[in-house]
């Protein structure tokens, strides 16, 4: 929990989580070559197809052990199809493909091992970050929403931050706030309500502040620390007190970076 809420850096929090702009078009590129080369598509419902299918409500055991029996099939090309779809779901289907390592079917058996090294090589937390960097930049109706469903499986902090930051370009759908945020305010998902909040303070609305100023008074402390500092880059002196409030809650591990702040 602290990992995935505490992964900032300084320049992110001063910035209210605006991801850096890079030379744009060969940042564009390079995330692209990389998603191509392991087969992963690059338009925005390719990507929030990949993004689905890694799920875990979708990726479940029973699905999982039913793609790994397709890896046997007469079919060449379903077996092929669920080898794909086996390395995409990535590291949740790891157990299941080392247990089928053993299977008394030798194509089974191959086929696992070959996507348990494809998972080694491919679903890398740089191939998934760059997944969601295109995400963000296609834009599609349901980016948001579907980022936020996997920013709790996120593989490490590194890519958990590239979906917050990648949040806040979303924040704006046809010039209105992103509903998919607005929901997550109040989602039973700490890692949610932080990463919704923090990407609303963008947008220069008193109605929406206003909602994110409620999240200052979340029962986690570790979701008022993400959410005020937020504000506080934004300029909002109201989570300014709560900032001060949290240096008596939160160890004193984590309490350097709101010092830094308060002082700056």
């Amino acid at each position: 929990m602290r990992r995935h809420l505490l992964g900032l850096s300084v320049w992110a929090i001063l910035l209210g989580g605006t991801p850096v702009v890079l030379a744009a078009e060969t940042a564009i590129a390079q995330d692209a070559a990389l998603l191509k080369t392991h087969g992963i598509a690059t338009d925005g419902l390719g990507l929030v197809a990949f993004f689905r299918q890694r799920t875990r409500d979708l990726a479940d055991e029973m699905s999982i052990k039913m793609l790994i029996r397709q890896l046997g099939a007469d079919s060449f090309k379903v077996r092929e199809k669920a080898s794909k779809q086996l390395v995409t779901i990535g590291a949740r289907a790891r157990p299941l493909l080392q247990a089928a390592l053993k299977d008394s079917d030798p194509e089974i058996a191959r086929r696992a091992q070959d996507c348990l090294e494809h998972i080694g090589e491919g679903a890398s937390g740089a191939m998934v970050s760059a997944a969601v960097r295109v995400l963000a930049r296609e834009k599609p109706p349901e980016a948001a929403a579907i980022l936020l469903t996997y920013l709790p499986e996120a593989e490490d902090e590194s890519v958990a931050e590239t979906i917050r930051q990648s949040l806040s370009m979303l924040a704006l759908r046809d010039d209105k706030p992103e509903p998919a945020l607005i929901a997550a305010l109040t989602d039973k998902s700490s890692l949610k309500r932080a990463a919704a909040a923090a990407a609303l303070c963008r947008i220069d609305s008193a109605e929406v502040r206003l909602g994110v100023r409620k999240v200052l008074h979340d029962r986690d402390p570790h979701v008022r620390l993400r959410v005020a500092l937020a504000l506080t880059a934004a300029r909002d002196k109201e989570a300014v007190s709560v900032l001060i409030q949290l240096l008596d809650e939160l160890p004193l591990d984590q309490t350097g970076l709101v010092i830094s702040l308060l002082q700056r």
